[in-house]
């Protein structure tokens, strides 16, 4: 169940306004005003890597718009910061915050404004828990219509206008990309992940790595020292280029400067120790490379 707390949205609220090129986000606008006015189009959560993903949806034929183009750009980013601002209030348990803002059409004038101040922001944040993307035109049907469509679509529905018209068109060869709209060429969809993130035996960074470190425990694989080494904020650094130490003692306080909780907490591990979540996805070739030496014990 969701539960609410205000506290780390405010503090990551209060760092936004001190962009000083984007005097106007959030312009004359409080923190209470924000949560009034929240509103999320599609909420997904990731139980096994304790995220949470929110998506804003806007379809225009003309292309995103609310008004003149360097307020529209303004807006967007916005809504995409309201979006992981409301998440950190509704979800505190959460270790990763996504926000996405999805639009078939938008300028190209938009698409470059919009990904440069994402970047800054993301930069003068330095947050690997914070992730926000701007998806639009061809990457739109890249990421979100080519996967849907796909040869192994099956949806039987034909009640469902969206799976009919799939259907027909599918039938005629006519799906097309939107570069091959008006012309003659014809567009047959290739599949593509909707976020371009490794996996390993099918899981994910996070949750491989609680799977693996399971496997361990089961085993009997880690020596007392290596379990040692592991609470140790050096060699976690120094070996998986984490922030945190891999391992902590249950009596020992998770969570970091800003009281936000960086270890899962529904299952120990070698014996009364919580597991980081702090896992990204350049951390897959250290822990790789780490768990090689000790699978073959």
């Amino acid at each position: 169940m969701a539960e609410f707390e205000k506290e780390h949205a405010i503090n990551l609220f209060n760092e936004i306004k001190k962009l000083e090129e984007f005097t106007e986000l959030f312009r004359n606008v409080s923190f209470e005003q924000i949560l009034k006015q929240a509103e999320i189009d599609l909420l997904g959560i990731n139980t096994i890597e304790s995220s949470i993903f929110g998506v804003e949806i806007a379809f225009h034929s003309a292309g995103v718009n609310y008004g003149e183009k360097d307020f529209s750009v303004s807006k967007i980013v916005e809504k995409l910061l309201r979006t992981i601002l409301v998440m950190q209030c509704y979800f505190k348990d959460f270790n990763k915050f996504n926000a996405y803002f999805i639009t078939p059409k938008s300028s190209e004038y938009a698409r470059t404004q919009i990904t440069q101040r994402i970047e800054k922001i993301l930069q003068f944040l330095n947050d690997d828990t914070i992730s926000i993307r701007f998806i639009s035109d061809d990457n739109f049907y890249e990421q979100i219509v080519n996967p849907i469509i796909a040869d192994d679509f099956n949806e039987h529905d034909t009640n469902e206008l969206f799976s009919r018209a799939v259907k027909m068109l599918k039938l005629n060869y006519k799906i097309v990309s939107p570069k091959s709209v008006g012309s003659d060429v014809q567009y047959k969809p290739k599949a593509k992940s909707f976020v371009n993130k490794r996996t390993v035996e099918g899981m994910k960074i996070g949750q491989f790595v609680q799977s693996k470190m399971k496997q361990l425990e089961q085993n009997s694989s880690l020596s007392l020292q290596e379990i040692e080494n592991l609470l140790s904020h050096q060699y976690s650094k120094r070996i998986f280029n984490l922030n945190y130490p891999v391992l902590k003692h249950s009596d020992n306080d998770i969570k970091d400067e800003k009281g936000r909780n960086r270890y899962y907490t529904n299952e120990m591990f070698f014996g009364e120790h919580y597991l980081t979540s702090q896992w990204f996805e350049y951390h897959w070739e250290p822990f790789l490379s780490w768990l090689k030496k000790y699978e073959k014990t």
